[in-house]
Parts: C-alpha cells; structure tokens; sequence
C-alpha cells in the first residue's frame, strides 16, 4: 500500500484531501494539531503535530516510516493569513505566517529528501502556494512574500532533490476556514463580487484537490518544478 502524508489535514484543502485519498488504495497519514477534527476511516491514520515545531520534524518522519512504511507523497497544506497594512504589522503575526506557510514547509522537505524516508517509485511532493506570490496585494503582504518563498524553493529543490518532484498549486482566492477568519475582509459581498469577474468563477477546495491528485500520480512522472495556478482565471485580472 502507498503512502501519502498530508500536512495540515483537520481543514481546508488538507482535509478535503484526506477525504479523497480516504476513497482510494493509499494509506493516509494525516498530520494537524486538533486530530479530532480528522474524519475516521479504516486507511486514515491521524497524527498530532503543531508543524511550528521545525526541530521534531525529521523524528517525526523517521516515526512514520517506522510505523507505515516508505512515503510516496507529501501534500503540505498547513497555512495561515495575516491581514494588517505593512506600517502596523506585528513582528510575531509576520513570524507566525512565515513559520506556518514557508518554515515548516521546507524543513518537511528537507526530511523526506532522505532515501530512509522516500519511496523509489514515483517519490512526490506538493505544496499549497497562492496566486498573492505573484500578483501580492496591500494588507497581506506577509502572506504573499511567504508564497513567493514557496515558489523558490520548488523551483531550486527541484533540481537538488531529484528524482523527488516538487511542485506547487498556486490558487486564488477560496473559501477556506482560514478566510472565514476575516469576515470583514473576506465579505458576502466581496465573495460575489470576486466570483462574478473571475472568467471562470472562484476556485473551489476540491478544483485544488484534484490539481494536488494529478501531480502526486502516475500522469505527472515528468512534471517537476512546476506552479500551476488554479484560479479560474483571477491572476489575468
């Protein structure tokens, strides 16, 4: 049986990924501080971790395979949003979104780049990025300049790390548990609006779950250092 790890498994694109791979022959081990909000099933396999803790990475992949086995597919989905304009931005806000959107994910990299951790066939890792590294707007500039490290790094790690394929989904906006955190940014009204000039409508969680399917699959062995944006078009705006 594959293994898939994915990061950030209790919300968002991380759980609704979960719930897709739940439906098919891999193993899942889904990794996020509140597992009780993880869906229980036979091949689900839930792990407690708060990510910000960068050091307990590689004892934590090394646990895994011990436990399940060689990985085939790390999605890492862990992210968080900070919006405040550039002027009054907090020092420890800015950390957290770094630590949480670009840290961990490079560390989380870094391990399975091991051949004790990787599995030889078809070995895959994918990481949530965002249109904002490329199109950045004023009051989440934190949030777009994490992304853009992202980015660097699946482009350089790329080339390091073969034959480990790195690649990146970079969506626009979608609602998320982490934009109901901003009601009054992230409107009803803003939505509509958002959605209504998009040329092929606001991205949906599981547009982007089926991106992260493809490129952790057989169809994607020569797809490497890739961002491919999901976002109905919203970037050309």
């Amino acid at each position: 049986m594959k293994n898939i790890v994915i990061i950030g498994a209790s919300s968002g694109v991380g759980k609704a990924l979960v719930e897709a791979y739940s439906a098919s022959d891999y193993r899942v081990i889904a990794i996020a501080r509140r597992i009780e909000l993880i869906p229980c099933k036979s091949n689900i396999f839930p792990v407690a971790f708060d990510v910000t803790n960068q050091s307990d990475i590689k004892a934590l992949m090394a646990n895994i395979v011990k436990d399940y086995g060689k990985i085939n597919t790390i999605a890492y989905c862990a992210g968080v949003q900070y919006i405040a304009p550039l002027r009054t931005s907090k020092v420890d806000k800015v950390i957290d979104v770094f630590n949480v959107n670009f840290m961990s994910a490079y560390f989380f990299l870094g391990s399975f780049s091991s051949k004790k951790i990787y599995a030889d066939e078809n070995p895959s890792f994918v990481v949530i990025s965002s249109i904002a590294a490329q199109k950045p707007e004023s009051g989440i500039l934190a949030y777009s300049a994490s992304k853009a490290a992202i980015e660097s790094l699946v482009v350089g790690s790329a080339i390091e790390l073969a034959p480990i394929r790195v690649n990146a989904v970079a969506p626009g906006f979608m609602e998320t548990q982490m934009t109901k955190n901003f009601p009054v940014v992230y409107s009803e009204e803003f939505i509509k609006e958002l959605d209504k000039k998009t040329p092929l409508g606001m991205t949906l969680v599981s547009d982007v779950v089926k991106m992260i399917e493809f490129l952790s699959g057989e169809s994607a062995t020569k797809i490497t250092g890739e961002i491919i944006s999901v976002d109905g078009g919203s970037r050309l705006l």
